[in-house]
């Protein structure tokens, strides 16, 4: 489905670690031309994501791709997925049936932010640096993302 849906945003994206999964057989039935097996990929990699590249900040990747997609594919398809973002050459892997981590634990938020960062302050560090640098805090901190 990624392949198919989710170019426009993140750009051309390929399957990896393909299961064969088994057709039912009462579909098989009316539906003749169906395969005994279908290949599925557990895992979708954009190998450069263009909100990514786009938006040039770490923060916007989680806040507004990431965390939400993560939320959505899960709590309205039940469909567990880890995306990972990998920040150093802009791809994105999107791993499907893999519970992520807490967000506050999650490699994607402890990065620092980009150098050409167009929302970060300069001299002051950002929300996801202290985190970083402070180590584990307790999930009060949740609140203080939105700020």
């Amino acid at each position: 489905i990624c392949q198919n849906f989710f170019p426009w945003l993140v750009g051309p994206m390929h399957g990896e670690d393909f299961v064969d999964i088994e057709v039912p057989e009462h579909w098989r039935r009316v539906l003749f031309f169906l395969p005994e097996f279908v290949r599925v990929p557990q895992t979708a990699t954009a190998e450069r994501c263009r909100f990514l590249e786009s938006a040039q900040c770490a923060s916007v990747c989680v806040n507004i791709c990431k965390a939400p997609s993560q939320a959505w594919l899960s709590g309205d398809f039940g469909m567990p997925v880890h995306i990972e973002p990998n920040y150093d050459d802009l791809s994105c892997r999107w791993r499907f049936g893999v519970t992520p981590p807490p967000l506050l634990e999650d490699d994607a938020v402890k990065a620092p932010c980009f150098k050409k960062c167009p929302s970060k302050t300069p001299n002051t560090p950002s929300l996801r640096e202290r985190l970083r640098a402070e180590g584990p805090r307790p999930l009060s901190v949740v609140g203080e993302l939105g700020r």
